[in-house]
């Protein structure tokens, strides 16, 4: 792990999360102050309460409070899809996720994966190679 994100997992760890919200605010200018995302490892933060919190992600059953991301959100992320699958796949899953992944891209449909080896990368390499969309997790 990055020594960046392993300063970043400290502090949120050292969150009690059974406080009001404005402490998790907080936490985010803690963050910021330390300009660790931006010096160490280049990403952005946003927090649940920010206009900029992508509004699919609001709605999950445990929504995480703090988003650390590179790159940016598109209105066209809206229309998105998840394709998962073991790190080992067979060659029939390797043809099968190919030839989703680029119909979805062919149909402007963010791809969504782990970036784990197997089945993830493979559908983030296939929305690239089509010129797609592809967020990873």
């Amino acid at each position: 792990m990055a020594r960046g994100w392993k300063v970043i997992k400290k502090i949120i760890d050292n969150i009690n999360w059974n406080i009001p919200c404005r402490k998790i605010k907080e936490a985010k200018g803690l963050i910021w102050k330390r300009n660790l995302p931006k010096a160490k490892i280049n990403a952005k933060v946003i927090t649940y309460w920010d206009t900029e919190f992508p509004d699919l992600l609001k709605r999950i059953y445990y929504p995480p409070v703090i988003l650390f991301y590179k790159g940016n959100f598109d209105e066209l992320d809206k229309f998105a899809i998840s394709i998962v699958g073991t790190r080992q796949p067979t060659h029939y899953g390797k043809n099968i996720t190919e030839k989703i992944a680029e119909e979805l891209v062919q149909n402007q449909i963010t791809i969504v994966s782990g970036m784990a080896r197997g089945i993830d990368s493979l559908a983030h390499q296939t929305a690239l190679k089509f010129n797609g969309r592809t967020i990873a997790v």
